[in-house]
C-alpha cells in the first residue's frame, strides 16, 4: 500500500458518539493513504474505535489548540489536516485535496463549507463566509478544515495555546508569510449548533465574540461565555 502522505488530526472532548462518527469518517477514506489521529481530552477514554485510528487519550490537555499541537507532533506525514468531528469532506473535496497533496508543493489552505441541515439564513451566511474566505483569506475557522505543510506548521509555532480563536490567530500569522490555497470543493458542516432561531442566535454569539476578540477582550472570559451559551 502507498505510504500515507496526509495526517488527519481530530481533537475531541466528551463526544457521546465518537466511535460511530469515526467509523463514518473512515468510510470516506477507505483504502486511501491517510493517517488518522484522534486526540481525546475527555476525562474517560474511549474503548471501541476503528482499528485504523491512532487514538491518544490526553485528559491533561486543557484546550483544543493543545490537542491539535499534540496530534501534529505525533503525525508522520508531510501534510497536516485539522478536521472537526462534525465536519465531512465531500467526495469531490477529498479527491481535489488528495490530488493537490500528491503534487508535493502544498503550503496551507482551507475549504469552502456548507451547513447541513440548512435553511435560508444559513445558506446566506455560508455564502458570505465563503466569499470573504475566498476573496480576502479572512473569516476562516476550524470548520473550514485547515490544512498545512507539517514543517511550515512548526515553523509558525503551531497553534497558540489559547482556549478560543486559536484557528483565527494561526491563519492571521501564517497568511503574513504564505498565500492561502482556498479549495472551492465543500466541507459539509453539521448545523447542530444553529438549530435555535434558524441559526440567528448562534450567529449573533459568534459575531459578538469576533468583535470582542478584535478589541482584545480576555480570551478566557470569552471562552467561558461561549461555553455557557452553547
Amino acid at each position: 500500500m502507498e505510504h500515507a502522505r496526509i495526517s488527519i488530526i481530530i481533537p475531541v472532548k466528551n463526544e457521546r458518539f465518537l466511535s460511530k462518527a469515526l467509523n463514518d469518517l473512515c468510510a470516506i477514506f477507505k483504502n486511501d493513504p491517510i493517517e488518522m489521529i484522534v486526540v481525546d481530552t475527555s476525562t474517560l477514554s474511549e474503548q471501541t474505535l476503528p482499528a485504523d485510528v491512532l487514538y491518544y487519550h490526553q485528559p491533561k490537555l486543557k484546550f483544543r489548540s493543545s490537542a491539535m499541537n499534540f496530534g501534529a507532533q505525533k503525525a508522520q506525514t508531510p501534510i497536516l489536516w485539522f478536521l472537526h468531528l462534525d465536519c465531512r469532506p465531500t467526495k469531490l473535496a477529498w479527491r481535489t485535496f488528495s490530488a493537490l497533496c500528491s503534487q508535493g508543493n502544498l503550503v496551507f489552505g482551507a475549504f469552502q463549507k456548507e451547513y447541513e441541515p440548512t435553511n435560508y439564513f444559513l445558506i446566506f451566511q455560508q455564502a458570505i463566509l465563503n466569499f470573504v474566505a475566498s476573496k480576502y483569506s479572512s473569516l476562516i475557522f476550524g470548520t473550514n478544515a485547515i490544512f498545512v505543510n507539517r514543517s511550515i506548521f512548526f515553523e509558525m509555532g503551531g497553534y497558540s495555546d489559547w482556549p478560543i480563536f486559536e484557528d483565527t490567530d494561526f491563519i492571521k500569522r501564517i497568511r503574513k508569510v504564505y498565500p492561502l490555497h482556498f479549495i472551492h470543493s465543500k466541507i459539509v458542516v453539521s448545523s447542530r449548533k444553529y438549530q435555535s432561531w434558524f441559526g440567528i442566535k448562534q450567529t449573533a454569539l459568534n459575531l459578538a465574540l469576533l468583535i470582542l476578540y478584535a478589541f482584545g477582550f480576555p480570551l478566557k472570559r470569552m471562552a467561558n461565555w461561549y461555553q455557557k451559551r452553547t
